[in-house]
């Protein structure tokens, strides 16, 4: 989990939002274009424009699903964290998408901004850490 992973927590149900409504409303426009079953003669500008439909629908379903994952990795890696006080810095910080001076004002300890981000970066350091020597282990065996 990196600091630009956690910076889209608060924006990411907004974008899976908009992405949806854009999806439904290209699977509406999308049906006017269907080919219909008829003895005419096939028409190749339609099954073109229904394979461009097709494959914009599939990417905003990838895109959708793409962000729900990212969603819920960050929500897991935020509720995880086993420290209540260092949990509730990263939701005042991430789930509330305010800068370090909010974060201060919101914690109410009057402790400067500084405090909070080192807070924040010592942590990451200690799980970069562990997740280092946990790597090396078992490389050793």
């Amino acid at each position: 989990m990196t600091t630009e992973d956690l910076k889209q927590y608060y924006t990411l149900p907004i974008q899976i939002d908009v992405l949806k409504i854009q999806l439904e409303k290209l699977k509406d426009e999308s049906e006017s274009v269907v080919p219909e079953i008829s003895d005419m003669p096939h028409n190749p500008n339609v099954s073109n424009r229904v394979e461009k439909y097709a494959t914009a629908i599939h990417d905003l379903e990838n895109r959708i699903k793409q962000n729900e994952v990212l969603y819920w990795e960050i929500h897991r890696f935020i509720y995880s964290i086993p420290n209540p006080y260092i949990q509730t810095i990263f939701i005042t910080k991430y789930a509330n998408a305010y800068n370090w001076e909010n974060v201060a004002d919101a914690m109410g300890e009057g402790k400067d901004a500084k405090y909070y981000e080192d807070k924040v970066w010592k942590y990451f350091n200690r799980r970069n850490k562990k997740a280092v020597k946990a790597v090396n282990a078992v490389d050793i065996c």
